[in-house]
């Protein structure tokens, strides 16, 4: 009779063993990944960020450009639709 007993005392123990074991890894695993998805999001942010900046810079070359155009001309020549026009056909 106790024999019977110690072997499924040491049946339960490796099973329990087996799982905290697994548990402990599926639980690293979990971590793991959170970790890679929150870099992947981190990166996409920075992404947009860099997009984002460069057409905004990008606009002020254009404005500045503009700027410059129109205030090199007479006063009397000063038409900013033309002047767009002619800032347009620069950037082309």
């Amino acid at each position: 009779m106790d024999a019977v007993i110690g072997k499924n005392t040491i049946v339960l123990l490796g099973a329990m063993f087996t799982a905290l074991i697994a548990g402990y890894f599926a639980f690293t695993n979990l971590v793991a990944s959170k970790e890679n998805k929150i870099s992947e999001f981190r990166q996409e942010w920075i992404n947009s960020l860099r997009n984002s900046i460069a057409r905004y810079i990008s606009s002020l070359t254009y404005l500045s450009t503009l700027y410059i155009h129109y205030s090199a001309r007479p006063e009397e020549k000063r038409d900013k639709f033309e002047m767009a026009r002619d800032v347009e056909e620069v950037y082309v």
